[in-house]
């Protein structure tokens, strides 16, 4: 490979791997987190909280038992347990006066415990956007497009952005409507539910990306002064398991799963290990002896072929050439003769005795 084919190959693999470098750095990190200080992540909101006097926990095991004078904040997309997640723990934090932040995903769809807890909470969803377009430019003008929302009635004109939602949730009766977009459509939204109070806000709102803009700041001020000074942010279904979840954590169906699949691997293993791999293997006889067994064993397949003519003729031949002196004629005649294996030893014999003959002679 030439030099120039060796720059643009390096260039190539350097444009790779800082590419790789940007795509990971622009992807939302651990989603929204507490702990994440990516776009999605509500690490500022967590601050602000605590700068504001807030007390703020992160919660490393299920919402149960917590004080009734704590704020809730659960953010989806979870990260884990979307599906067998149990609705019971929030009913009981609401029935004990308890409030709870539903900060909704923005994805095209609600996740399974998403949907599960604004059902639980009588919260209906309906779709806003459609399916979007195949082409390239107005897929990217599809997917970039903002909402500008604000409270209703809002003189001040303190509002902030917001990706066009592919869904939204429905506020239930009695509702009050915290944020409006386009339309007068209700984008967060506050109600009761039992003895405690149930606000649902889009969470990319309280997401570091917004948070610089100061309709989105006037919310999570909204949300601090209207509600509990304890703060909980729901960091277990984003991956923070504390020991005492880990300890009472039960097995679910995967674990049996997983160990059933093992076991019926392992028995079609011992079940092939047992079977012989095709038909038995015989060892072959190692043949060995003596040049004297080796030489019989020749002479009785020429015999059994019937060799004798082809033999004889050889014969004469190879002791013509060896004994050029000798006189053959009268036993060439006799090669046209049938020959068998006596007669085949006897014209050996002669031809030694004619050949010990000659070397006697002066």
């Amino acid at each position: 490979m030439r030099r120039p084919e060796w720059v643009l190959l390096v260039a190539a693999l350097a444009a790779a791997i800082v590419g790789s470098a940007f795509l990971l750095a622009a992807r939302g990190g651990a989603g929204p987190s507490a702990m994440s200080r990516g776009p999605a992540g509500l690490l500022a909101a967590r601050l602000v909280l605590e700068e504001s006097g807030a007390e703020v926990a992160l919660l490393d095991r299920e919402a149960r038992g917590l004080a009734a004078d704590t704020v809730l904040l659960t953010a989806f997309p979870w990260r884990r347990g979307a599906w067998d997640f149990e609705a019971r723990a929030a009913r009981e934090h609401l029935n004990r006066g308890g409030a709870l932040v539903l900060a909704y995903s923005p994805g095209p769809a609600a996740q399974s415990a998403e949907a599960a807890l604004l059902a639980e909470l009588g919260v209906r969803t309906r779709r806003v956007r459609g399916e979007p377009p195949l082409a390239p430019l107005a897929w990217r003008s599809f997917v970039d497009a903002e909402w500008r929302v604000a409270s209703p009635g809002s003189a001040t004109g303190r509002s902030t952005r917001l990706r066009v939602p592919h869904w939204l949730p429905a506020p239930p009766s009695g509702s009050e409507v915290l944020l409006v977009g386009p339309e007068a459509t209700a984008v967060a939204f506050a109600f009761r539910r039992g003895r405690g109070t149930v606000v649902v806000v889009p969470a990319e709102l309280l997401s570091n990306c917004r948070l610089t803009e100061s309709g989105s700041v006037d919310l999570l001020e909204t949300l601090r002064s209207s509600l509990h000074a304890s703060w909980c942010f729901d960091e277990f279904h984003h991956g923070l398991v504390g020991t005492a979840a880990v300890s009472s954590a039960r097995l679910g169906p995967g674990l049996g799963l997983l160990a059933g699949q093992l076991g019926l691997l392992y028995a079609l293993a011992v079940v092939v290990l047992s079977r012989r791999f095709g038909p038995p293997w015989r060892e072959r006889t190692v043949a060995a002896g003596s040049p004297a067994g080796f030489l019989r064993g020749l002479g009785v397949l020429h015999d059994r072929l019937g060799h004798h003519a082809d033999a004889a003729r050889l014969m004469r031949s190879r002791a013509s050439e060896l004994s050029p002196r000798l006189d053959f004629a009268g036993r060439a005649a006799e090669a046209g003769t049938k020959v068998d294996g006596r007669a085949l030893v006897a014209l050996g014999r002669e031809l030694a005795a004619l050949q010990s003959e000659r070397r006697v002679e002066p």
